[in-house]
């Protein structure tokens, strides 16, 4: 990371989004959720930095994507970016600014994407990234338990063979049970408003897990990973200090091929999760 002052007036800082062009972290409004919060967190945490350790604090914050070098326009950008503040695509403002951030490219998340023997803990810094999106002190009445299968449809891995079987195991468990196909063209409130009543969030390995962003900080996380040892998610719900719990679901598979959930593992692990769900509403009294 680099932070260059060019000005004592700090009237304007420009993050430079650049850093992020052709590394493997990122992706120009990339389809998978995980790829396109990697630079929308590492981009927020240079910023912190800025403005806390070197108290640099500017009128105007403005995040600078070289839109003409990959033939996009502001339109184009994912969704999320309207959260963090301005966007632009205007070069002259590296010219004109009195702050520019070079913010970190890889570290941060890609170093705990493979991670399983690191404890992470609660974050407050992760937490107030995630309040960006989502409000998760606000209060409401609990409703009927609700399990969220992720779907994968349409990706030619991981997904299930046994969806149908799978859907009827979870509807003996939960109430009530939904299929999440949230993709980059759902706006983050959109998400937000999909996810809030989901008690568990169940599915193989992939992006749609990234979604525990967006959930309640009651909500509980099952996660299918075969026979490898992604440790992405984990640790995304560690930071956040949500329930997180990861199962086979089937042996024979990982980061490839079609899985075959196994009905009795994955019905054990959906319950656990179901009753912290329960208990986490007897001990706070709310959902929300």
């Amino acid at each position: 990371m680099e932070i260059s002052i060019r000005s004592k007036e700090l009237k304007l800082t420009v993050v430079d989004m650049q850093v992020f062009d052709g590394t493997q972290s990122y992706s120009f409004a990339a389809q998978n959720l995980w790829h396109r919060m990697i630079p929308l967190y590492h981009s927020w945490v240079g910023l912190q930095t800025a403005m806390h350790k070197y108290d640099l604090v500017s009128e105007q914050v403005v995040f600078y994507f070289n839109c003409q070098k990959h033939g996009k326009h502001l339109d184009d950008l994912p969704n999320e970016w309207e959260k963090m503040g301005e966007v632009s695509c205007d070069e002259t403002l590296l010219d004109n600014a009195d702050i520019v951030i070079l913010p970190p490219n890889n570290g941060f998340l890609w170093d705990l994407a493979w991670d399983m023997e690191l404890r992470c803990h609660d974050s407050i810094m992760f937490k107030s990234f995630a309040s960006l999106f989502v409000d998760k002190s606000s209060r409401v009445e609990p409703t009927e338990p609700m399990g969220c299968l992720i779907s994968r449809k349409g990706r030619p891995n991981r997904r299930v063979q046994n969806w149908n079987e799978t859907l009827t195991m979870m509807k003996e468990v939960f109430p009530r049970v939904q299929v999440l196909t949230l993709t980059q063209y759902h706006t983050t409130d959109e998400t937000v408003r999909i996810l809030q009543d989901c008690r568990v969030l169940f599915g193989v390995h992939g992006a749609g897990h990234s979604n525990a962003l967006f959930t309640r900080p009651g909500v509980a996380v099952v996660e299918m990973i075969g026979n490898a040892k992604p440790a992405y998610f984990r640790n995304i719900n560690m930071l956040l200090g949500q329930y997180y719990e990861s199962i086979q679901g089937d042996s024979a598979h990982g980061m490839s091929g079609l899985y075959m959930v196994n009905l009795t593992e994955a019905k054990g692990a959906l319950a656990r999760a179901n009753e912290h769900t329960r208990l986490w509403i007897q001990s706070h009294g709310h959902w929300r």
